[in-house]
């Protein structure tokens, strides 16, 4: 029998098996084009003999119906609507993956164009609060998905620290969610379940950028009309059933309501079956989380209510929008609410002052400018100026040796500059005496 040569993505960690391969010659994946690299030393570990493996992994091995592929399927880690994921060794590289069976209400609709397409995006995904996807592949006709094995606990059975440690959980889910968001991926099926804590206490989000590819075009539902999904962590508009309108703005209300059931201890909406519950989630607002908990902060109120705003435009644009704001409360700052982060607007400026009724502002455009004498006595010689006597005086300094015709010339200027504010003054004057004159005639003689 000949011997197989095992090289894995460094990239996408897709595994390629051949015994062609030639040693020392590098070869690039397909689907990313990333070099291909030998596998980890681990990797060895199945050659040497069924005494080297985990108990769990040899037990499984003697099972012909918990072989799927090179994977050796050896507990159920959970069971939910779209499949079962396992507990499985990967034989080829000697390590743990979760392996996710999906069910076969589903296999009619996968697009499998669409599905691998999905699939090799997920694969792109590189972030340390968001689990893996390996590689994806099919057996008797039912799809599955091969992702980094999480040793954890699930986000509603983790022990968080009170208030604190529930915001500061979805606030590292938001990260991850958030960096998908960036590459265009969106979730769909964002909920606790989804969401684990590890051993070492970081937050990974499970099963991401495979939930689009999965739903196709509408919702599906298994031969009894029962739907498959988690409607009470749903948005409005996915659990209405227009897909059209499923974007980051989705996840972003998923993620809210997954944080609003952290801390009320329920989901926004219940009901006694799956079809109550999304009528509610389509047509009803979700309660302030302070109507239900009214000793938490306003901020932290604010920013859950418009992460599940019913409407998905007032909801934040993406999750790092979220996950920022969440931040902000956390260090006890004031929330951006979506507003884009700049420098703090200058202050406006101080109004103009106004004449004794408020009714006549000065022109802003005069404040250069000297300000008009006052009314002049007839036959009496204009007061100088004296922001005229400035201005003379620098232009004296600056044309000093151009003569005496010039210093006239502009003496001159000024003379009559002077001269026809002091008529101004002289004709506002008279303008006023007529005024009153005409007042006082106007009253004697309706009296």
């Amino acid at each position: 029998m000949e011997e197989r040569g095992v090289l894995i993505c460094s990239q996408c960690q897709k595994v390629y098996s051949s015994a062609r391969f030639v040693p020392g010659k590098r070869y690039r994946c397909r689907a990313c084009q990333a070099m291909l690299e030998p596998p980890p030393p681990a990797a060895a570990a199945s050659d040497r003999g069924a005494g080297s493996l985990p108990p769990e992994v040899a037990q499984a091995a003697r099972d012909p119906k918990r072989r799927l592929g090179r994977f050796l399927l050896t507990s159920t880690l959970g069971q939910g609507g779209k499949g079962v994921v396992y507990k499985a060794w990967d034989e080829e590289l000697g390590r743990w993956v979760a392996v996710k069976l999906l069910h076969s209400a589903f296999a009619p609709g996968i697009d499998n164009a669409r599905f691998e397409r999905e699939a090799k995006l997920a694969a792109r995904l590189d972030h340390p609060n968001l689990a893996r996807v390996y590689e994806t592949g099919m057996t008797g006709g039912s799809r599955y998905i091969v992702m980094s094995y999480v040793e954890g606990v699930t986000l509603d059975q983790a022990n968080l620290d009170g208030v604190e440690g529930a915001v500061r959980a979805v606030r590292d889910a938001a990260l991850g969610v958030a960096h998908a968001h960036d590459l265009g991926i969106i979730h769909r099926d964002l909920k606790p379940k989804n969401i684990m804590v590890n051993v070492e206490g970081r937050v990974v989000v499970l099963d991401f950028g495979l939930a689009k590819s999965l739903e196709g075009d509408g919702m599906v539902l298994t031969a009894d009309k029962a739907i498959l999904g988690s409607p009470a962590y749903m948005s409005p508009e996915q659990a209405r059933g227009i897909t059209s309108e499923v974007d980051a703005r989705s996840d972003v209300y998923s993620l809210g309501a997954t944080l609003w059931t952290l801390l009320a201890g329920r989901r926004p909406h219940e009901g006694t079956t799956a079809v109550e519950i999304l009528m509610k989630v389509g047509q009803e607002p979700a309660q302030r989380i302070r109507a239900v908990r009214p000793e938490l902060s306003g901020e932290l109120d604010a920013v859950l209510g418009k992460a599940m705003a019913f409407e998905r435009e007032a909801r934040y644009r993406v999750a790092g929008e979220f996950a920022e704001d969440l931040e902000r409360v956390l260090a006890g700052r004031k929330p951006l609410l979506g507003r884009t982060r700049t420098s703090p607007a200058p202050p406006p400026p101080a109004p103009p002052e106004s004449d004794a009724e408020g009714e006549f502002e000065t022109d802003p455009s005069s404040v250069d400018e000297p300000a008009a004498p006052p009314a002049a006595r007839p036959g009496a010689r204009p007061a100088s100026d004296p922001g005229s006597r400035a201005r003379r005086s620098e232009r004296k300094s600056r044309r000093g040796g151009r003569g005496r015709a010039t210093r006239s010339d502009a003496e001159a200027k000024d003379g009559a500059r002077r001269g026809s504010r002091a008529w101004l003054g002289v004709l506002l004057a008279v303008a006023a005496v007529a005024g009153a004159a005409g007042v006082a005639l106007f009253l004697k003689f309706y009296r």
